[in-house]
């Protein structure tokens, strides 16, 4: 026999494992509460007891606050603030839009960031599209009420500008952070 044009196929080998696949199936049944040995038409009637909804109230503020105006650009302070009783997040991400007016020209971070040892990264996505990202590998300090970046920014063409968060992208870690957040409305800086 020609073993070389021949596929490869050991004899007996398929049904030297099915024994392997069906002891695999079986532990994993009953890992997950479906085991063999359960009476036939019983089900897991057991009911947990049913959250009771948790009032929101305002817990935790992420702001937008225009520091200085003129009439070359705008300083704008990105601020948390949290109640005294709430330990404050890790990190944050926020992602905030301005009209195209304005063009970001610098960022620092603020001193709340800096108080918890925290790195701020400003990134353009897109135009008019900022991503701010406050944190730090090094540590898990929480944030503490007060500024998180310092944003410049240079007005590029006359008229009103909007800078405002992107409210379906904005993230606080942990989770638990951002409890009963809301966010500024959003800041209109006037024209020149």
């Amino acid at each position: 026999m020609n073993w070389s044009h021949t596929p490869y196929r050991p004899a007996g080998r398929r049904r030297a494992l099915w024994p392997l696949a069906a002891a695999a199936t079986l532990a994993l049944l009953t890992l997950s509460g479906c085991a063999a040995n359960a009476p036939v038409g019983t089900e897991n009637t057991e009911q947990s007891a049913p959250e009771t909804p948790r009032e929101v109230s305002q817990e935790v503020t992420l702001a937008l606050v225009a520091q200085a105006q003129t009439p070359a650009g705008a300083s704008v302070t990105l601020r948390f603030e949290r109640k005294d009783n709430l330990d404050g997040p890790r990190a944050v991400e926020a992602f905030v839009h301005h009209s195209e007016h304005l063009k970001l020209a610098s960022s620092q971070p603020g001193l709340a960031a800096q108080e918890a040892g925290k790195q701020v990264i400003v990134q353009e996505r897109e135009p008019g599209m900022l991503r701010v990202i406050v944190y730090a590998s090094t540590n898990l300090n929480t944030l503490d009420s007060g500024a998180l970046a310092e944003l410049e920014f240079e007005r590029v063409t006359p008229g009103e500008a909007v800078v405002d968060f992107i409210s379906d992208k904005v993230s606080l870690a942990p989770a638990d952070a951002a409890r009963g957040m809301t966010l500024s409305e959003p800041l209109i800086l006037g024209g020149r």
